[in-house]
């Protein structure tokens, strides 16, 4: 057994022979200590050195969200090169008080989607027309996709369905007229031309289908709001389902050989 002969003072607490008790002039000085009155005062009474400051959005970087969820609230970080953009939580709503723990997890990820979709949502529509068939594909992007990034896409969308196209004709935007866009190609053997003002080979096919597309979702905008791209698949079906004059068929029909099994009819439109 040892006891103690001198007290001693550990993090605010006496010890000596009869055991353990709070330093009383620890107490005195909290008591006397001046509330803090302004954000340095309170970061120095919580031993804080430097307030936390948000970082600035890139437009070309990828975003990662962080969230949780507790009985409590839900939560969310939004993150750009391993430092915080922004920050939100919120307290669970009556509905969300009884909820399973999976569905509040789910239940951050949309409170994360919502508050931050300019930052996470789609804003650009990259339209890919099979020059014979005429079907079209509706890719969902982001303005600020790089060369690089629509080269993965359009292997993961285009080639894994239909195969290397035997020549391509892009449009003048700069990721398409860049060297890596034109190299791409190259080493999978398919020849890129660039399309102009009256160019013969586009034959104003991709306008055409872009305008339509455009009047697609203008019609059903009161419905899509700002999940359009949600519905992006669908109007990409009714496309690809509608009688073209043409080819005398639905692209559908034309790619596959046979009709789209499904419970709506198409007819013919003079």
């Amino acid at each position: 057994m040892c006891i103690l002969a001198e007290e001693s003072s550990i993090s605010g607490h006496v010890i000596n022979a009869e055991g353990i008790s709070i330093d009383p002039a620890k107490v005195e000085a909290v008591m006397k200590w001046s509330p803090p009155e302004n954000p340095s005062e309170v970061r120095s009474f919580l031993g804080l050195t430097q307030a936390p400051v948000l970082a600035l959005p890139e437009r070309v970087e990828e975003f990662m969200v962080y969230s949780d969820a507790s009985k409590l609230g839900l939560g969310c970080v939004l993150m750009q090169r391993g430092m915080v953009i922004a920050y939100a939580s919120q307290q669970l709503k009556i509905h969300e008080v009884n909820y399973p723990t999976h569905d509040l997890e789910l239940a951050a990820v949309v409170f994360a989607l919502k508050i931050w979709r300019h930052y996470l949502g789609y804003n650009t529509i990259w339209v890919v027309v099979h020059r014979r068939t005429k079907s079209a594909h509706f890719l969902a992007i982001r303005e600020t996709y790089s060369s690089e990034k629509l080269a993965d896409l359009f292997i993961k969308e285009i080639v894994s369905r239909h195969g290397v196209p035997v020549s391509i004709v892009s449009d003048r935007d700069t990721r398409f007229t860049s060297r890596f866009w034109k190299k791409f190609h190259e080493e999978m053997g398919t020849r890129l031309l660039i399309s102009t003002a009256y160019h013969p080979q586009t034959d104003g096919q991709s306008e055409r289908t872009t305008q339509t597309l455009e009047d697609m979702l203008r019609a059903c905008i009161i419905d899509f709001d700002k999940s359009w791209d949600n519905h992006l698949p669908l109007a990409e079906f009714s496309y690809n389902n509608s009688y073209h004059s043409s080819i005398g068929m639905p692209p559908y029909e034309m790619l596959y050989g046979r009709r789209c099994r499904t419970p709506v009819c198409w007819v013919e439109i003079g």
